[in-house]
This record gives C-alpha cells, structure tokens and sequence, in this order.
C-alpha cells in the first residue's frame, strides 16, 4: 500500500543495504531486524510507541487524510 509506496520514493541506497547485511552477518550477537534507511527507522521507532491496537486500525477503512494524519503522527512519514 501507501506505506510501501512511500519508502520507494526515498529508497535505502544499495550501499546502505550492503552495509546492514555485512553489520547482520558478522554481529555475534542475535537481532531480528536490521532497518535500512530513515523510512525504516521512522516505523521501527514509531511502531514501538503505538498499541496493538492502534498498529490494528492502520488497516480499517480510512479515508486517505485520516490514513496520512496517522502515519505522520505515528512514524513521522509523511505519505
């Protein structure tokens, strides 16, 4: 969706994703997930901060002003 879109405007550099995957397999040290680029460390941040239940009603039928306001108060994005 407009999510996805949006990090594609803005991608992470090829370098930058060298860069993480070379950090993932040489850390000694487990970690899920490995950001890449500022549209990933604005969810990443963001997603800690907002309930289950708001991460949920992202989903629900909003309407394009309502989806955009949420994004850009949850994640600092703007869509």
């Amino acid at each position: 969706g407009k999510m996805y879109a949006t990090g594609f405007m803005a991608p992470a550099s090829p370098h930058q994703v060298a860069d993480a995957i070379l950090t993932a397999v040489t850390q000694p040290t487990y970690q899920f997930r490995w950001p890449v680029g500022v549209d990933a460390d604005g969810i990443c941040a963001g997603r800690e901060k907002i309930t289950d239940e708001d991460w949920i009603q992202m989903g629900d039928d909003l309407s394009d002003t309502e989806y955009n306001d949420r994004f850009k108060q949850y994640f600092n994005i703007q869509l």
